[in-house]
């Protein structure tokens, strides 16, 4: 028989020997389960056997170099390599992972949601999202945010992956916009606010995020506020301050009490470039009303009274007596002596107030003339007739060509109208309930002089 020949038949001995054995595996798998069991425990056998053997004779051992080392000792050393590694992987680099050194985890992996310790969290496209203490998946302790172009955004306390305790916030560039206390990721408590050229915007207590009771400063350094807040608006007790920076110190536009950020109750408005009292009284959203004080430009007292929608209340003075007018209105400018009337001057107020004697013993009130920023309904001295009109629409009025007499004559000598008399005049009057409100003008849709108000 030829070598080709022998080689055949002995591999397919070994192919039929394989493939009987398959069979014998399949068909009787217990069998086979057995047989591999066994042949297993004889090799773990013979290996203990070998670790433990006192080596005896020259087959027990290997010679390397000039010295001969017993396969026991091989064997030894090649299991604590194993044991080793596997305590290393199970038990000591899980341990001190964490511990010794920031360990590198990805987000939302299984790994993640049960590490606990000092780690370092990744993005999936390997930018770092998070540096700090972890306990099972979530950020508590002390840690850092990062942005997806790696710039730092937090740095502080967590609890349950929010900012909660002392911490800082940061903007573009890492500039710093915030230093204090957070709760559940807001400012909460104690804190420092700041603008981007580094200078500080507020400083005091927040609540959800918003100021509570502080200092409030423009991008300059100079106050702005301090006071109190509610939802960050002003609210309650406060001062205000104006931005200024042609000035060194700072002034002061208002103090007293706030609501929903408008000045409201009593309180104190100041010139802010002078710094001089322009009132002392109550406010309503905002505005003048109620019992009040005006001051004039030498912080004398012009006025006091009741206010109105902003302004002096002057329907309140229609049948008020001479009297009563100069307890409010103290010292007049002025004094016009007509035929059965006079008319006390206000120029500081661009107001006239014109009293008649003809049916009383006391001079009373029977008109009020404005040229100033007042405003009664809606109507003001610095409108034109034709714009009056407009804003009425169709609301009826009546319509006056007149010629103008000594009363209409006084407003020449405070305003630049050229008024005289036998000039033809327009006049458009509107009625509102008890009173009504009359301009006057050199044309039917000119600008008008002053405007009249009194009751009907």
């Amino acid at each position: 028989m030829g070598l080709k020949e022998k080689l055949s038949g002995t591999v397919g001995s070994m192919i039929s020997l394989r493939i009987n054995r398959f069979k014998s595996a399949v068909l009787n798998p217990q069998k086979a389960y057995m047989k591999v069991f066994s042949e297993i425990r004889k090799k773990i056998s013979s290996v203990i056997k070998l670790i433990f053997k006192n080596p005896d004779k020259l087959e027990d051992y290997i010679h390397v170099g000039k010295r001969y080392i017993s396969y026991s000792i091989i064997a030894k050393g090649i299991l604590g390599v194993v044991l080793f590694a596997v305590l290393f992987s199970q038990v000591i680099f899980p341990f001190v992972n964490g511990r010794l050194w920031p360990a590198s985890i990805t987000v939302n992996t299984r790994e993640y949601h049960e590490f606990s310790g000092n780690g370092k969290v990744y993005r999936e496209d390997g930018t770092l999202i998070y540096k700090g203490e972890m306990s099972r998946g979530t950020s508590n302790g002390i840690g850092e945010v990062y942005d997806e172009n790696g710039d730092l955004v937090y740095r502080g306390n967590f609890q349950n992956n929010m900012y909660s305790g002392e911490g800082e916030m940061f903007g573009k560039n890492q500039k710093l916009l915030y230093k204090g206390e957070f709760a559940s990721n807001l400012y909460n408590g104690q804190g420092q606010m700041y603008y981007y050229n580094g200078e500080v915007k507020f400083n005091g207590i927040f609540e959800s995020g918003e100021f509570k009771e502080g200092v409030e400063y423009y991008n300059n350094g100079k106050r702005k506020y301090n006071g109190t807040y509610e939802n960050g608006l002003y609210n309650g007790q406060g001062r205000l301050y104006g931005y200024n920076d042609s000035y060194s110190d700072e002034s002061m536009i208002y103090t007293g009490e706030f609501k929903n950020g408008l000045y409201d109750g009593e309180g104190k408005l100041y010139d802010e470039t002078s710094g001089r009292l322009l009132y002392n009284g109550n406010f309503l959203r905002g505005i003048y009303q109620g019992a009040g004080v005006l001051y004039g430009k030498n912080g004398q007292e012009v006025f006091r009274g009741n206010f109105y929608n902003g302004d002096i209340d002057y329907l309140s003075f229609c049948n008020a007596t001479d009297s009563e007018v100069r307890q409010s209105f103290k010292k007049e400018s002025d004094t016009v002596l007509l035929d059965n009337s006079y008319l006390l001057v206000y120029e500081p107020l661009s107001a006239a107030l014109e009293l008649s004697y003809a049916d009383t013993d006391k001079p009373m009130v029977i008109r009020v003339r404005l040229w100033g920023e007042q405003n009664i309904n809606g109507i003001t001295p610095k409108m034109t007739l034709k714009q009056l009109k407009e804003q009425f629409g169709g609301q009826s009025y009546t319509e006056y060509e007149l010629f103008a007499e000594e009363s209409e004559c006084f407003i020449s000598q405070y305003t630049d109208a050229d008024v005289s008399e036998g000039k033809i005049l327009y006049s458009v009057k509107y009625i509102f309930d008890n009173f009504y409100v009359r301009a006057y003008s050199d044309s039917p849709e000119g600008k008008i002089y002053y405007i009249e108000t009194g009751e009907v």
